[in-house]
């Protein structure tokens, strides 16, 4: 189990350092929510795509990136695609505990991925 205060206080120092806004979801094994957040002022289109690079990370089991990078070598792919999206910030989390899926969308899309790697350290 997710202890949430230390996820919430990770989450605030990560986003407080990087100087952005961001929208942040987490599903479960099964893909179902488990928890969403909004920090700061964010883009009206960040809690979608927070949702659905999550979900891209939980359809494929990998983070959304390197989904979209295999896809790439062999057809060129948009990066959102119905309910998938490939813009950097999904990441495939697996621990002890579960598997998680986590999506990060920011005002700053190119510290999304950035963004994954330092909030998933706050899941032990």
């Amino acid at each position: 189990m997710i202890n949430f205060v230390n996820l919430v206080d990770g989450i605030d120092k990560v986003i407080h350092e990087q100087k952005v806004n961001a929208c942040i979801t987490l599903l479960n094994a099964y893909g179902h929510k488990e928890f969403f957040i909004k920090v700061g002022d964010t883009l009206p289109c960040s809690t979608e795509l927070s949702e659905k690079k999550a979900l891209t990370s939980y359809h494929f089991r990998k983070d959304n990136h390197d989904i979209h990078t295999v896809l790439q070598g062999m057809a060129p792919t948009p990066l959102i695609m119905g309910e998938y999206c490939f813009i950097p910030g999904g990441k495939y989390i697996s621990l002890e505990k579960g598997t998680y899926y986590l999506g990060v969308s920011s005002d700053d899309p190119s510290k999304d991925s950035l963004l994954a790697n330092q909030i998933s350290q706050y899941f032990n």
